[in-house]
């Protein structure tokens, strides 16, 4: 019988169910997806469905953190398929094979792809480099995004800021 419980824990608190102090790992294709938090609401006893974390959720995947106020993972399998961050802002880092730093409303974290969806006053800075816009798509292993615009918000163009190229 599968329940729906609520969670909070401490640093020291072990429950079982793959949840140790709201910490959840997930195998992934090649490597584990870490997840920390203060608080996790979870149905147990099933393979697929959805794990909503509140509080200073952090994400951690090889090279890539997600920090947020709120992340919800989808799973199918077994396996987390998406992970959802909310927050004023979500924060975003990769280290490699491209440094990158960003910060958005609300980033979607497609795992199968490696990319993500940053949507709400986005704004990414590499190698001194800055884009701003509504709404950027962002694959992971390629350093690749494309970056929109909205015609609803103030902001209705991308910036986008290089450095100095002298």
């Amino acid at each position: 019988m599968n329940c729906i419980c609520r969670l909070i824990v401490s640093a020291v608190l072990v429950v079982g169910s793959g949840f140790a102090s709201a910490q959840a790992e997930e195998a992934n294709a090649d490597n584990k997806l870490r997840i920390t938090s203060d608080s996790v609401v979870a149905e147990l006893g099933d393979d697929s469905g959805s794990w909503t974390l509140e509080g200073k959720v952090r994400l951690e995947q090889t090279d890539v953190t997600l920090t947020a106020d709120r992340m919800t993972v989808q799973r199918e399998d077994r396996v987390v398929i998406r992970v959802v961050a909310d927050g004023k802002p979500v924060a975003f880092e990769q280290t490699s094979p491209y440094a990158v730093v960003a910060k958005a409303e609300q980033i979607t974290y497609e795992l199968a792809s490696k990319k993500l969806i940053l949507t709400g006053e986005v704004e990414m800075h590499q190698d001194g480099n800055e884009l701003r816009g509504a709404r950027i798509e962002y694959d992971v292993e390629k350093g690749e995004l494309v970056a929109e615009s909205s015609e609803t918000e103030e902001v209705d163009q991308i910036e986008f800021v290089l450095e100095d190229l002298n």
